[in-house]
Parts: C-alpha cells; structure tokens; sequence
C-alpha cells in the first residue's frame, strides 16, 4: 500500500526520439495521475543522453554500478529510489526503441556477475527498495506489442521492479502528440496514474 501523504517518486524513462510525442503525451498524462495523490515525478529523456552501450565486462569485484560514468550514470540512482517507474516507447520493428534498448542493455549491472572462492560463477542479485513498473507502447494500427512488452517485462524483473500494468495505444496519425486529441486515452492514461495509489 502507498501512503499519500508521504512524496512518492514516479520516475518516466522516456524513449521516443520525439519531444511532444505521443509517448511523451502518455507518460506526462499518467504523471499528472499520480500527482493528484501527491506525487512527484521527474521525466529522463533518454535521446538526450550521451550512452555507451553495454560492454558485457564479465565479472565484477567492485560495489560500483558500472565502470562508465557517462550521461546514464546519474540515472542509476534515480531509478533505484523511485518507487514507481514508467518505462514508454514507440514501437520499432515490434520492439523498443534503440533508446531505451541501450538503457534496457546498461541495467545488466543490477545483477553483476561474481566469482566465488571456489571459482564458480554467479549472478548477484542486488535488491533495492519495492518498485512498481508501467509500460507504455505506441504504435501504428496494425503494430504488434508482444516482443516490446516482453523485453520490458524481462527488464523489469531483472531489475526487482514489480510489473503493475500497461498502456498501449495504436493510432494512425503522424502528428507528434496525436493522443491529446483522444479523450478516452487521456482518460484511461490518467487514471492509470491515479491507480499507483491503492
């Protein structure tokens, strides 16, 4: 259960290219959701990021997340105390985006990989604070959701994020931010935000 008084952080990785998109549109509008409830949130865009894609560096000895320190760094620990994130994407050739693919990729670090005294080897799963994840897909009318929204789930409970729901949403216009002119979207979008606290 979520306690409203308190200031819960919602935290949006966003993976449209696109400001204003309707990706954009849909993950603002499930924020402006949550904030009727008290919380926060904060919006990282992830096309503005400067990111090296995972190197796959095999075994850590060290506490640190990853040995780069580039543009997603900082972003490590945000998404490590939010207490709900909203990972949103078009969809591209029926998968995420390439933004948030390398976002996606950079989280390996969550469960590095170590090597015990005897030799063998294993994943070390690093749990953080409880964390619900929303998905959010946007494509074209005759788009397919399976394989994005399966990449994210696997990214989620990589991650020790609870999947809570998800929104997808197909339309045929090529105006960035075409579900403003949807009410029924914006609706349910809203109250999806609305329900993170239950």
């Amino acid at each position: 259960m979520t306690n409203s008084t308190s200031k819960n952080r919602l935290l949006i990785l966003n993976g449209s290219p696109i400001r204003g998109s309707t990706t954009d549109v849909l993950s603002e509008r499930i924020a402006d959701g949550a904030a009727q409830d008290g919380w926060s949130h904060e919006t990282v865009f992830l096309n503005d990021l400067v990111i090296k894609p995972c190197q796959s560096c095999g075994v850590r000895e060290d506490d640190d997340l990853c040995i780069y320190h580039d543009d997603l760094y900082p972003v490590y620990k945000k998404f490590s105390i939010c207490d709900a994130v909203v990972a949103a994407t078009p969809v591209y050739f029926d998968t995420v985006s390439a933004q948030l693919k390398l976002f996606i990729d950079r989280c390996n670090c969550y469960r590095p990989l170590r090597q015990s005294p005897s030799g063998e080897h294993f994943l070390e799963k690093r749990v953080w604070k409880e964390r619900r994840g929303i998905i959010v897909l946007v494509g074209g009318p005759r788009q397919k959701y399976d394989c994005a929204m399966t990449v994210i789930k696997g990214f989620l409970i990589w991650t020790g994020v609870k999947f809570f729901d998800s929104l997808c949403y197909s339309h045929e216009s090529w105006a960035a931010g075409a579900a403003k002119d949807d009410p029924d979207i914006m609706h349910k979008a809203f109250d999806l935000g609305r329900s993170l606290t239950v």
